[in-house]
């Protein structure tokens, strides 16, 4: 039986041309469709009008544009899934199988899968309560003080919530998922501890080899050594803070030159 795959996607990535993450998505899915298999792939937006499609496998629906004054993102997690059950609602039986990006545990994610039971497979690309706690710690540690109330409640929304949400619901998302993949044996080893009755198996990112020109190997002559990096965004986790103190820190004699190319954060141009 020919597969039918149901890729979702739910970041605003697939709008930005440079993201690392868009090129990353869109390879797979057009891959997919060039062995005995149909993939289409889908996200939400709200700051688009119409459907937007990206490629030729690729479309980014529309949902309702409003705004919520306190716990804005939570509110706009939850339109987001209102759109995705809609079209679920209307296309599901074309699928035999469905993938999606783990979005992140939330309640509504909760109901999602609890009501199309064993159905969905996450693919996992990072441990995802770390790397939240990562990015929680560097918004508490951005955000202003103020004694206004607006900043305790936007310091539990962003700082605390989806921390919360990650440990409360993961688990009990997990259980109702088909199975799970992931890009690592480390990482479905961290999954699977999460929760004792979800399978995950590793599928490994990687290129298209015949796009990829073949460089002479150039060996370093014990004096200078050149160096670059490339980055499709700009990521606390990507270390790039400790790389430029270490290289400050270095007293040897040998001339190291290190170019990042791609997308820097504010912070690492500082």
């Amino acid at each position: 039986m020919k597969k039918n795959i149901l890729y979702i996607f739910n970041s605003n990535d697939l709008l930005n041309h440079a993201s690392g993450v868009r090129k990353k998505v869109i390879s797979k899915i057009e891959n997919l469709n060039t062995i005995d298999t149909v993939c289409q792939g889908i996200s939400f937006s709200n700051e688009i009008s119409e459907p937007n499609k990206v490629e030729n496998y690729f479309t980014i629906i529309p949902f309702q544009k409003k705004q919520r004054r306190f716990f804005n993102s939570t509110y706009q997690n939850r339109l987001v899934y209102q759109a995705l059950n809609l079209f679920l609602d209307k296309h599901i039986h074309r699928y035999t199988h469905i993938v999606f990006r783990y979005p992140l545990a939330s309640y509504s994610l909760f109901k999602l899968v609890k009501k199309h039971k064993n159905k969905i497979v996450f693919e996992h690309n990072t441990k995802e309560i770390e790397e939240i706690e990562l990015q929680s710690k560097n918004f508490r540690n951005s955000l202003l003080f103020s004694f206004k109330p607006g900043y305790f409640v936007y310091l539990l929304e962003r700082g605390y919530f989806q921390t919360w949400q990650e440990k409360y619901y993961a688990k009990k998302i997990f259980q109702y998922a088909h199975s799970g993949i992931a890009v690592t044996n480390e990482i479905a080893n961290y999954e699977m501890g999460r929760c004792n009755s979800y399978h995950v198996s590793v599928i490994t990112n990687g290129i298209e080899t015949e796009g990829c020109q073949l460089r002479n190997l150039h060996r370093f002559n014990g004096n200078e050594l050149n160096m670059f990096m490339l980055l499709g965004a700009g990521s606390a986790w990507h270390g790039i803070d400790r790389i430029i103190n270490s290289l400050e820190n270095y007293k040897g004699d040998k001339k190291i030159t290190l170019d990042f190319i791609g997308n820097l954060s504010e912070f690492d141009l500082k």
